[in-house]
């Protein structure tokens, strides 16, 4: 029995205080990287959720303005000289151009482009404005289930006879110069 440790009351309290505060510190320790962990995860899924939501306006956006492009295009149906003065006309073909050029940009599928190409140029054989505006529509979209058709679009005026008419009275009113 000549091997046994004595221990002072006041050895046994830094003792224990001692470990007590280890204890504390690792608590506060794992509860700091717990709660900066929890934090950052957080913000990586809010901002994972902020930057498909930008990517979702952004392909809305190009849609929108493929839709204008194909409206301003079809405004005139091909009669635009007779509407408009030299001025306009040069700001109509240059936003027509720069809409052509953005488009060139956005549309990865080759072949969909050459065929927007062909309609705009009015080449025989072409796809209608509004199937071409469909298939840019499930290209951006990625909705490739879509049961929409061509048929269930309405293009303004529905009857063309409108603008052949005053198409026809623009060129009679028009001075021959």
């Amino acid at each position: 029995m000549g091997n046994i440790i004595q221990l002072t009351f006041g050895q046994v309290l830094t003792g224990s205080l001692f470990i007590v505060l280890c204890i504390g510190a690792l608590q506060w320790f794992i509860s700091n990287w717990l709660k900066i962990r929890l934090e950052q995860s957080i913000r990586y899924e809010y901002d994972k959720q902020l930057e498909e939501h930008k990517f979702l306006i952004s392909k809305r956006d190009k849609i929108a303005n493929i839709a204008d492009f194909f409206s301003l295009w079809i405004k005139y149906r091909g009669c635009e000289r007779n509407w408009l003065d030299d001025r306009d006309l040069i700001d109509y073909y240059k936003e027509l151009t720069k809409m052509s050029f953005e488009l060139a940009l956005w549309v990865d599928d080759e072949d969909l482009l050459k065929e927007v190409m062909k309609r705009l140029k009015n080449e025989d054989g072409s796809a209608h404005t509004v199937e071409l505006l469909l298939r840019t529509k499930k290209l951006i979209s990625e909705n490739k289930n879509s049961s929409l058709e061509a048929k269930d679009i309405t293009i303004w005026p529905a009857d063309t006879k409108f603008i052949q008419e005053r198409n026809k009275n623009k060129m009679r009113s028009r001075p021959v110069v």
